[in-house]
């Protein structure tokens, strides 16, 4: 049976925000290294791929080394939030005077 040796990373746009479901190999000492993968590591890729995304609402933890083996996992985030312009008030304005 052939074992899948990549990362898999999948993103999904849902009406409340962006999902990321990845999927880790099994490791294998001859030919797999250890690794985890980490919420820090899914803002990285989005980053790369230049995909907006607010805060984190559900994460995962993935570790493809015993006894613990988590291979697939699934992160949410908010839409991203756009920042609000500050009103200009009368208070703020610097006039010169002459």
């Amino acid at each position: 049976m052939a074992k899948n040796k990549e990362i898999s990373i999948e993103v999904n746009n849902l009406p409340g925000g962006t999902e990321v479901l990845v999927t880790i190999p099994h490791y294998d000492p001859r030919s797999i290294p250890a690794m985890t993968f980490r919420t820090r590591d899914v803002i990285a890729y989005l980053k790369k791929e230049d995909i907006k995304h607010g805060s984190p609402t559900e994460e995962a933890y993935l570790n493809n080394m015993p006894p613990e083996t988590t291979l697939e996992g699934r992160w949410v985030f908010k839409k991203p939030v756009k920042p609000r312009k500050k009103k200009t008030t009368n208070k703020n304005l610097k006039t010169k005077r002459k």
